[in-house]
């Protein structure tokens, strides 16, 4: 049995290993924030169920798992980032100005200053936790919550329905794009 003076110890050994850990997972969060909580385009927001390519997959992981033990968050983001970018470099569409993220199946542009396409409390109902608080953050860094893809087909129309946030093939498009947020909201 251990004295009282033992327990106190390794309860107090215990709470600062916590109030580290915390500390860390601030600090982590703040530079995920700096690559999120921005107006242009980034991959580590793509919609994880709509952007079809493995590759956006392993850059989540990749940084899931190792963000919180690397003593480089922000170099280790810009390396994964750029990764994925060899991959699937940014591109312009036809009759665009603007450089945008494709998957070869849809071009994943900037909704710019229109802010339209998110999670609305309305609907509710028919969604979970889980559907909000992805619409929130990612990685454990916020971005703006009205940031969405304005997408468009790289050949043909857009599809019948698309993968929302929590149910398979929901979603009606316009006849012309599609907003799809971070978190697969089709709006």
């Amino acid at each position: 049995m251990r004295s009282g003076s033992e327990f106190n110890r390794q309860r107090n050994e215990y709470v600062d290993y916590l109030i580290l850990e915390a500390r860390r997972s601030l600090d982590v969060g703040a530079v995920v924030r700096k690559h999120t909580n921005v107006q242009n385009l980034t991959p580590l927001l793509l919609p994880v169920k709509n952007f079809h390519s493995r590759h956006l997959t392993e850059l989540l992981e990749s940084l899931f798992w190792n963000l919180h033990s690397t003593d480089a968050p922000d170099d280790l983001i810009n390396k994964a980032t750029a990764n994925f970018l060899s991959a699937h470099p940014r591109v312009r569409p036809p009759d665009a100005d603007r450089h945008c993220l494709s998957d070869k199946v849809h071009y994943f542009k900037s909704p710019g200053k229109d802010r339209h396409g998110f999670f609305r409390n309305t609907t509710a109902e028919s969604h979970g936790t889980e559907c909000l608080l992805n619409a929130r953050s990612r990685l454990g860094g916020t971005f703006p919550y009205k940031f969405h893809y304005d997408c468009v087909p790289v050949k043909g129309s857009v599809a019948g329905a698309y993968p929302n946030c929590h149910d398979p093939d929901v979603g009606s498009p316009r006849s012309t794009h599609i907003n799809i947020s971070p978190n697969d909201y089709i709006a």
